[in-house]
């Protein structure tokens, strides 16, 4: 199968854009258990109150 220079190209953005979403999808996952954990911890503290 002949690819050419275009379609590689294109080919290769894609999947390049398909990795940055699912990289910035683990990201923010991440971050977003960070902050429940952050939300969890003031939660405690002011039941303590």
């Amino acid at each position: 199968m002949r690819t050419t220079v275009k379609n590689r190209k294109t080919r290769a953005a894609r999947i390049g854009r398909v990795i940055d979403k699912v990289t910035s999808d683990a990201q923010a996952k991440k971050m977003l258990a960070e902050v429940l954990k952050e939300n969890a911890k003031a939660l405690k503290t002011l039941a303590k109150l």
